[in-house]
């Protein structure tokens, strides 16, 4: 004989996928049960549904007999969550929250009750649904005005993790609906490491300029009883005495010290840099470090990379451009570096082979600055031989410099009139 079993509703199904399926009974198997298993399906409604199953049997002396089976299939889909799958954590540490509220108006008030699930390897998830009252509180009421209102559930561990947490793991929750469902909602805790985040890894000022980034922390300081709660960020100056770092230039001095919260960790604190004008035509480098200490942010660092462009040109600094000598007679002339060079500087100084005077000598043809004795002014002497004309004469004295950032200088000259 066979037993033909038809639900009315799409969204059951047997666990021939479809709403109809049959079962075939025997002498040998009369009396042992056929399961004829059911599915259900999420539809686009938030109510329960009634489901009914009719069962008609035939052959066997069996035609006509019926049955038949009540489902309420239970709506689960009713709830609103978010964040939809996760939430964040501390390294060891989890307090955070979560939001609900319905998707459909109840007609009357509507509780949903959290039942904490323990799992193997993580101390269980502790569910506040209204912290300023103490202890825990494990429900939410939705009324037929508020429904559609997030209300927000504090999640966090009854202690610091025995355990330390290196990327995520799935914790879950029981809900307890207002129709009796009960559902579990699994949440995801991601691990965040405590550290410092920095708006740039470097930056690069010009020379007696500034520029600013800041700073924040990556996740809320931990409040757990082993920790202190508020972070503190100790910045370095750099070796280079040229930059300087302060906090609040309102204040007199560099203020050195940022100060995070459990209120304030996600906002942005600024940093200013400044530098000085040097004497040098180089480039200056320097590194700003950070330390962080207090909380679960003890011995978190960061550093951030400075470019200092410099604004001086290397030049020559002469005396004078032109000169008068008498016949016969010297004059003088100094020359000296504008910047610092890196290294040895050759100034050579003579006249142009097209043009050459040899009534006009110079008792040095070179001159040579260190980075010690670069601002030093040197002197040079003009001299003018007599000759046998009653004609002024004149010459031009070029100098050019090599060495030391010196290479690509503009060259100078003395005009000489005998």
């Amino acid at each position: 004989m066979t037993v033909v079993c038809t639900s009315n509703n799409s969204d059951l199904v047997f666990r021939n996928g479809r709403t109809r399926i049959t079962l075939t009974f025997t002498p040998l198997n009369w009396n042992k049960p056929q399961f004829a298993g059911h599915k259900t399906f999420i539809d686009a409604d938030y109510t329960d549904d009634i489901v009914t199953i009719q069962c008609t049997a035939s052959g066997g002396g069996y035609n006509g007999e019926m049955a038949t089976v009540t489902v309420t299939i239970l709506d689960t889909s009713i709830l609103d969550t978010s964040p939809k799958s996760h939430c964040e954590s501390h390294e060891g540490f989890i307090d955070t929250s979560l939001r609900f509220r319905l998707h459909q108006q109840p007609s009357q008030d509507a509780v949903i009750t959290f039942e904490p699930i323990s799992t193997p390897s993580f101390p269980k998830l502790i569910f506040d649904t209204d912290p300023n009252t103490a202890g825990n509180q494990d429900t939410l009421t939705f009324t037929p005005t508020n429904w559609n209102v997030f209300q927000t559930v504090t999640v966090k561990t009854s202690e610091y993790f025995s355990v330390r947490i290196t990327e995520k793991f799935w914790g879950a929750i029981e809900l307890r609906l207002p129709n009796d469902a009960l559902i579990f909602q699994h949440i995801l805790v991601i691990n965040i490491k405590p550290e410092l985040i920095l708006s740039m890894d470097s930056l690069a000022v010009t020379e007696g300029g500034g520029d600013t980034f800041t700073v924040k922390l990556a996740a809320r300081p931990d409040t757990g009883a082993v920790h202190e709660p508020d972070v503190t960020v100790m910045l370095a100056q750099p070796d280079n005495t040229d930059v300087k770092v302060d906090v609040d230039p309102d204040t007199a001095g560099y203020q050195t010290t940022l100060t995070f919260t459990t209120e304030n960790w996600d906002e942005e604190q600024t940093v200013t840099v400044t530098t000085v004008e040097d004497e040098d035509s180089a480039p200056d480098t320097a590194t700003i470090r950070l330390t962080a200490s207090g909380s679960d942010y003890d011995g978190v660092t960061g550093e951030v990379a400075v470019t200092v462009n410099d604004n001086s040109k290397p030049g020559l600094l002469l005396s004078a451009t032109s000169l008068d000598v008498d016949e016969g007679g010297d004059g003088s002339v100094t020359v000296k570096l504008s910047t610092q060079p890196s290294e040895e500087v050759t100034v050579t100084l003579g006249q142009d082979e097209d043009a050459d005077n040899d009534d006009v000598t110079l008792d040095k043809t070179s001159l040579t600055f260190t980075v010690d004795d670069w601002g030093q002014a040197q002197t040079v002497t003009v001299s003018a031989l007599h000759d046998d004309d009653t004609l002024s004469d004149s010459a031009e004295i070029s100098l050019t410099a090599s060495g030391g950032e010196y290479d690509d200088a503009a060259g100078k000259a003395v005009d000489v009139t005998v």
